[in-house]
């Protein structure tokens, strides 16, 4: 199997070594593997970082925005600059266990995506319950039969993501993509996957980010009406 893994980033300068090296460790199982990392406009050093990561190993791809687009736009492009036929992502906060992906390779036959759903949730209880309330409003507006749109652990097949048009460049472009996709009738598998609590690095996630989370899904639902 050929893949391509997104890796949007942002100030993750702690953790982003050890994020990789634990992704490398399974490229034994994929014919061929690249790492995207998408520097989404991090003021830390985490470019450097990547920098001298791409140095080191020639998997490893590096889109660097020059400013902060927001992860959907982030997602784009590493999709975009992605060469093979199936495309993984996932976060770089290391909060998945990456061995989790080799659950999901048997579900390529018959499936456009294969996503997670996080098993035991190990985010405080109001991010559990923001999460909560999010996931029902978009089942509810949308009706979209997923148990968590929003996890960040999503094997897609790329002649399948093509036929999607995403505009989000906030964190709704989980929901969009898998709203749209739904909308098309593509095969969409649910998987349970253990979360882990963040080890390095902070939380990206701002009260800025949830409102224009908030307003893309306002802008996707005014344009199904």
């Amino acid at each position: 199997m050929n893949l391509s893994i997104i890796l949007p980033i942002l100030n993750e300068q702690e953790g982003i070594r050890d994020s990789i090296a634990d992704i490398l460790s399974y490229s034994k199982y994929f014919s061929e593997l690249e790492i995207i990392a998408v520097n989404d406009g991090s003021k830390d050093n985490t470019l450097s970082i990547l920098e001298d990561l791409k140095k080191k190993n020639k998997r490893i791809k590096i889109v660097s925005h020059k400013t902060n687009r927001g992860y959907g736009a982030a997602l784009r492009s590493g999709i975009k600059n992605s060469s093979y036929d199936w495309v993984f992502f996932t976060d770089a906060d290391m909060q998945f266990d990456m061995k989790e992906l080799l659950g999901f390779l048997p579900h390529t036959k018959n499936f456009d995506f294969i996503v997670g759903f996080r098993e035991g949730r190990a985010d405080p209880p109001k991010v559990k319950f923001r999460s909560w309330v999010y996931n029902r409003l978009v089942r509810m507006l949308f009706g979209l039969p997923l148990k968590d749109v929003d996890c960040a652990f999503k094997l897609m097949k790329k002649t399948a993501v093509s036929k999607i048009r995403t505009s989000s460049n906030s964190f709704f472009i989980s929901a969009e993509l898998m709203t749209k996709a739904h909308k098309k009738r593509l095969r969409i598998k649910e998987i349970g996957v253990k979360h882990r609590p963040r080890r390095k690095g902070k939380s990206t996630v701002t009260i800025k980010r949830v409102l224009h989370t908030i307003l893309d899904l306002v802008k996707l639902r005014l344009s199904y009406i």
